[in-house]
This record gives structure tokens, C-alpha cells and sequence, in this order.
């Protein structure tokens, strides 16, 4: 008989009992382990988080630091507690919109919780419930002296063992004025449900289980290229040339600049006098140059006036320039131009004085626009200085048909160095009667150069804007810690940039260029600038901020109506977003030296809007009666009346043209606030360099 044995085995009740005791262990222990999976989740979230707010407040205190109100007869002392106490009330105020995880529901960080600026010790342990926050300053690049030469631990190398081992903060007394960034260490706080939980837990203090972050705000270092066109365009306002055709005699106006044949006049090299003020004895080595300087007064008297103040911008009597406003320098420089460098001797006649000196109060303020170019150059530098950052640098570059001549080319200076103060100084045009300033400029041959220049075969006068770019790129990125900073480029320019490298117009130079003053070889310039900057410019995240002017290019805006609001004319901003073609172009080249206005050149526009620059057209004052005016109000009522264009569901920009203010194609011929030419430099100026940029260093 066979027996089935498959199910013989019983259970017994004790059994039972084990197998429910097991189970509800393991559940307690899956129930365990699922909590603490929870709850470290929320331990990494917190951390996050954590950091994140950390990151918020530090950016949050050195702003506050920069952005402080104050009067302005505070002392300084005044001025720096200020700005500490905006630093901390920004910093807590932020910090009070930060809502842990690691904290009860809606608990926020409170005043008082951030212990700062004295509230913590040499050692580094927080007293504030919260963490701290820690004046001082960011250094990105190693020092000048080099951390090798100190000894281990000196307090002179900024980093804390005394070495440079890469970017490092440095601890600054609270009353140290000079604070560049902010370093914020957070704790959670001793009552933090999560750091009692796993106190709990773990049988441990509830201080060694808390989260900590540490996060640095600083300003970003700013490197800076200023570059100045000076081809004719940049003196055409006060010093019409005869290039233009000017058909009158006795209408020709004069050079910025003279180049004098010294066979035939003793020059002092010294900018003393004018060796040739009352007589026509002088010769010049360029024709145009004799003609013209010597017709300035064909006519007695000897000292008549010439020029007479075409901006319309000083109130009153016409004011104008003499010939004995011109003086003598010997020029020196290196040219790196040609295939073979050379060291050039020169001698020129330059227009420096800008005063009649038996009467002071009749003067004209100097050659235009590069008077109104230099006092922008001005205004940016003091904006560097007013809030420096350690490796801030800035440089300008004078450009024509050449970018590589030594004297034109000042290197990028650190604010409050002698180069930096000296280059301060060049451009300071506020004292039309100071020679210092002007003897600077005239020394760095600030000036345009004849149009059959022979240090450079002829044609020094042309414009290649693609060199000057170049060049300013190569003193951006030869500076250490390059990468780091907010590099630009400002751009002063005509916008008509004529030399190419390519040999389809002709043989090139010696410099390896074909420059002419023709459309096809603008048109081909321009695609040259536009692809240099998309190959090197917009990878570097480094803008171009164009200032344009000359009567050869303006007008320039398209006056149209906004999309957005119907009642206004449409901004900038708007059209790059839209697509829109905000600068209207058309016309010829060949109409430069007329008086119909050389649209094409609005192409060079988009280097801004490719570089994520500002374009920034200057243009003389609107007037009403007169008198410079504010009329956006008008325009935009006429934009108003016009409404806006549609096309299948497109915006088609239509021109709104407003008699006195705008050309009949809709384009402004004037600035529609009113302001003068300097004044919209200067605002320009405040506007790109006002603010330094704050960044998250660490």
C-alpha cells in the first residue's frame, strides 16, 4: 500500500506565534527603514535648499552693500556703516522669505538669526541661530607680489595659510571700506525638527547632525575696451574737410591736424605755440592739407574767425575757433601696421587750444564729435573708479584704416593705477582751456590721419573695424583671469568700415588689406565684422555696446508703433525680441558726402544685436522753438494715431513720420528727450558701466 506523505506535517500554535512576532519585526523594519529613506530625501532636499539660500542671501548682502542710499554730504565713514546696515537688512530680508524644510511649517529665518558683522569669532564658530555673514573680498587672480615670496602663514598673502593655491576670500574687519563680496555660512538651526530627529536617533548632539552651506557673492571684475574711429568722420561736425567737396573757397574748413613739412618751418615739438599763426609760410606734406589750412584765412582780417558751432548746442552767440588754435608736437610712435614694423618720426600741427586767448569766454569746445567721444571715455572711467573691483581693467584703443599703432593703443589699467589715472586724464574735457589733457592726446595722435598718410601707402583715413575688434579681443583675453570677468567692447564708430582682406577688389596693401570707399567694399567689410563676431565674439558671451554718429549715417531709428502697447512707439528691445527691422536702411554709399544721409551703414547694426550689446545712435537735440525739448510724448502720440500693421497674423513695421523730428521715411533725425550729444554719451555710459554685475564666486 502506498502512503501519501505530502501534507503529514502539522502546525503547531506556538509556531504560529513566530511567524507574527517575525513578520511584525520586519515590518517595523521595512516601516524604519522607509521612514529614514523619507527622511533622508528630505535631509538631501534640505541640503539643497540650504545651499540655495545661501547663495540668495550672499548675492542679497553685497547688493545691498552696493545699492545703499545715502546723502551725499555723508562722510565717508557715514557712507560705509550705511552701507553695511543695507547689507544686512537685504540680507535678513531675503533670508526671511526663505522657507526651510528643516524648519516647522512657515518658520523663516529671523532678524538677529544671522549674526554679522561682528557677531563671530577669530576661529570662525557661528552665534547666530542661523549662520553668519562675513565681509571681505574675493581674489580671482593671484596678487601682484605673488604668494611665493611670503613665508607659510603670512598674513600679507590674502589667502588663509599665506599660499596661493587659486581664488581665495579674504576676511576683512567690518570697518575695512574695502568690501568687495560677502561670504554667508548657514546652519540649521538648533530647533530644526529634522536635526532632533536623527539627534534622536542617533543619541548624538543636535548641533553636529545640522546641515551647513556656505555661499560667496561678489561684484564681478569688469574688463573693458574703448574704441575710438578716427577716421574723418569722428572732427566732420567742426572741421569739415575739403575731401568733401565743399565747392566755396571761402566756405572750406579746416583738419583736425596738420602734418608740417619741416624743410620749411622749425617746429618746437613741444606744443608751445603754432609756428605758422599769421602767415602762409608754412608747407605741409599733403596738398589738400596746404590748400586748406592756408585758405582758412584768404581773406583779412588775419585773425578772422573760421568755424563756426554747428551742433547748436551752446546757447548764444555762435562760438568758433581761430587759427592760432592749432600748436606744434613731434609724434613718435611704432607702427605694426605693415609687414615690417616700423618706428615713425612726425611732426604735426594740431587743434589743441579750443580758446581764443584775448577773450576766454569765446571758445568752441573742441573738435565734434570726438570732444563729446572722449568726455563718454571720461565718464567711464570714473564709473570704474567710483565702484572698483579688484582686476577690474579698462583700455582704450584709437583705430583706422590701422589698429596697431603703439601710441593709440593704451592697455587695459587697473582703476587707481598711475596708467589708469593718466588715461583718466587724457579724456577729461570738462576745462576747454586745460592744455595737459589736450598735449596727452595730441602725443597719442588721437586724431585723424591724411588721407594719403605715406606711412601706410595712402588711405590712412579708411576704416577697419574688424582690425580694432581684434585687437581689443587679444588684450581681453591676454589678461589672467579673463574667463571670469564680464568682458566688452565699446565700439565708437561712423559705421562705415571699408577695408577688407580679401583680394577680390584688388591688390591688398602692405598690411594685408584693400580699403576703398565704395558700397561693394562696405558691403563686403560689413560681412567680414558680422562673421568675427559670430565666430569669436558670441561664443565669449563678450558684447559690443555700438555707439554710431556722424551726419553720414544718422538718421537711424525707425519710428513705428509698439505691438505690445498700441499707444506708444515701439523700443528696441521689442523689435530685436519681434524681429523687426528697428533701423531702417537704403540709400548709397556714394551719397556719404552729400547731404542725403548714408543709410546702408545702419548694417553695422547688428553687431550689437548679435553680441547682445546696446546700439545707441547719437544724435543732435529735438527742438521745438529753438530750445532743446523732451518730445516722446508727441511721438508717441503719432504712433498712436498710425496703429499697427498686420500681415497674415505678422507684424509689418509701418513708418510714422513727425515733421521736424523724423526724415520722410519715419527715420528720427534728432534725439526725441532733448538731451545734447554729451549728455546722451554720458547717460549711455552710466547706463552700461553704472552697475557693476554681481555673481556667485563660490
Amino acid at each position: 500500500m502506498i502512503t501519501n506523505t505530502a501534507n503529514t506535517h502539522q502546525t503547531h500554535p506556538n509556531e504560529k506565534g513566530s511567524i507574527i512576532a517575525l513578520v511584525a519585526i520586519v515590518m517595523t523594519v521595512l516601516v524604519l527603514f522607509a521612514a529614514l529613506s523619507i527622511d533622508t530625501a528630505r535631509l538631501f532636499t534640505s541640503d539643497s535648499e540650504h545651499r540655495h539660500n545661501a547663495e540668495f542671501i550672499a548675492l542679497s548682502a553685497i547688493e545691498g552693500y552696493y545699492t545703499a542710499d545715502f546723502d551725499p554730504s555723508d562722510s565717508a565713514e557715514t557712507r560705509h556703516q550705511k552701507r553695511l546696515q543695507s547689507a544686512i537688512e537685504k540680507a535678513e530680508t531675503v533670508g526671511g522669505y526663505a522657507t526651510y524644510m528643516t524648519l516647522d511649517s512657515g518658520e523663516i529665518v529671523k532678524s538677529g538669526s544671522l549674526s554679522y558683522p561682528n557677531g563671530y569669532t577669530v576661529d570662525g564658530v557661528h552665534n547666530g541661530n542661523s549662520g553668519v555673514i562675513i565681509p571681505g573680498r574675493w581674489w580671482s587672480e593671484e596678487p601682484t607680489e605673488t604668494c611665493a615670496v611670503y613665508t607659510e602663514g603670512s598674513s600679507t598673502c590674502p589667502c588663509l595659510d599665506g599660499a596661493w593655491r587659486g581664488a581665495c576670500f579674504e576676511e576683512v574687519d567690518p570697518e575695512d571700506s574695502a568690501i568687495s563680496a560677502f561670504q554667508v555660512d548657514l546652519k540649521t538651526p538648533d530647533e530644526s525638527p529634522l536635526t532632533l530627529l536623527f539627534a534622536k536617533a542617533g543619541g548624538t548632539d543636535a548641533e553636529s547632525i545640522g546641515l551647513n552651506a556656505r555661499a560667496i557673492g561678489s561684484l564681478t571684475p569688469r574688463r573693458g575696451m574703448f574704441l575710438v574711429d578716427l577716421s574723418k568722420s569722428v572732427v566732420a561736425e567742426t572741421h569739415l574737410a575739403k575731401a568733401l567737396n565743399i565747392a566755396d573757397p571761402g566756405t572750406q574748413r579746416g583738419f583736425v591736424g596738420y602734418e608740417l613739412d619741416t624743410s620749411s618751418s622749425s617746429c618746437p615739438f613741444d606744443g608751445a605755440n603754432n609756428v605758422c599763426p599769421n602767415d602762409l609760410s608754412c608747407t605741409f606734406l599733403h596738398t589738400e592739407e596746404d590748400d586748406t589750412y592756408n585758405n582758412f584765412f584768404a581773406s583779412p582780417p588775419a585773425y578772422a574767425r573760421s568755424l563756426d558751432d554747428i551742433r547748436g548746442i551752446i546757447t548764444g552767440p555762435p562760438t568758433r575757433h581761430f587759427k592760432d588754435d592749432y600748436r606744434c608736437y613731434s609724434v613718435d610712435y611704432l607702427d605694426k601696421s605693415t609687414a615690417t614694423e616700423q618706428n615713425i618720426h612726425r611732426e604735426f600741427l594740431v587743434d589743441v587750444n579750443w580758446q581764443n586767448t584775448s577773450n576766454t569766454s569765446d571758445y568752441y569746445v573742441g573738435p565734434q564729435p570726438l570732444t563729446n567721444i572722449l568726455g563718454g571715455i571720461h565718464t567711464a572711467f570714473s564709473l570704474f573708479e567710483q565702484r572698483s573691483v579688484r582686476s577690474d581693467l579698462a583700455g582704450v584703443l584709437g583705430y583706422d584704416r590701422s589698429s596697431n599703432i603703439d601710441i593709440r593703443t593704451l592697455e587695459p589699467s587697473i582703476p587707481g593705477s598711475d596708467e589708469f589715472t593718466d588715461m583718466k586724464e587724457m579724456f577729461d574735457v570738462s576745462n576747454p582751456g586745460d592744455l595737459t589733457a589736450k598735449a596727452l592726446r595730441a602725443q597719442a595722435m588721437f586724431f585723424p590721419r591724411p588721407d594719403n598718410d605715406p606711412v601706410v601707402g595712402g588711405g590712412a583715413n579708411n576704416t577697419d573695424i574688424r582690425g580694432a575688434i581684434e585687437v581689443a579681443l587679444s588684450k581681453l583675453a591676454n589678461e589672467s583671469s579673463s574667463a571670469t570677468a564680464e568682458n566688452f567692447i565699446v565700439l565708437f564708430t561712423d559705421g562705415i568700415t571699408n577695408c577688407v582682406r580679401s583680394n577680390t577688389f584688388g591688390a591688398r596693401g602692405v598690411d594685408g588689406k584693400y580699403c576703398q570707399n565704395n558700397e561693394p567694399v562696405y558691403n563686403a567689410s560689413v560681412t567680414e565684422v558680422l562673421n568675427y563676431a559670430d565666430q569669436q565674439l558670441v561664443p565669449r558671451k563678450i558684447p559690443i555696446h555700438l555707439f554710431m554718429f556722424g551726419n553720414d549715417v544718422s538718421p537711424h531709428t525707425f519710428l513705428t508703433t509698439s505691438v505690445d502697447k498700441p499707444t506708444v512707439c515701439m523700443g528696441e528691445l521689442e523689435a530685436r525680441v519681434r524681429g523687426v527691422a528697428y533701423y531702417k536702411t537704403g540709400g548709397t554709399l556714394a551719397s556719404a558726402s552729400s547731404a542725403t544721409p548714408f543709410y546702408t551703414a545702419n548694417q553695422i547694426s547688428d553687431l550689437a544685436k548679435k553680441t547682445n550689446g546696446f546700439f545707441l545712435p547719437i544724435r543732435p537735440p529735438c527742438k521745438v522753438s529753438g530750445v532743446n525739448t523732451d518730445v516722446t510724448a508727441t511721438l508717441d502720440a503719432a504712433c498712436a494715431t498710425k496703429g499697427v500693421g498686420y500681415v497674415k497674423g505678422v507684424y509689418t513695421p509701418t513708418a510714422v513720420v513727425v515733421p521736424n523730428f523724423t526724415d520722410g521715411s519715419g527715420r528720427l533725425i534728432c534725439d526725441p528727450k532733448g538731451r545734447t550729444q554729451d549728455q546722451q554719451i554720458t547717460e549711455y555710459m552710466e547706463q552700461i558701466l553704472g552697475d557693476n554685475p554681481f555673481s556667485l564666486v563660490r
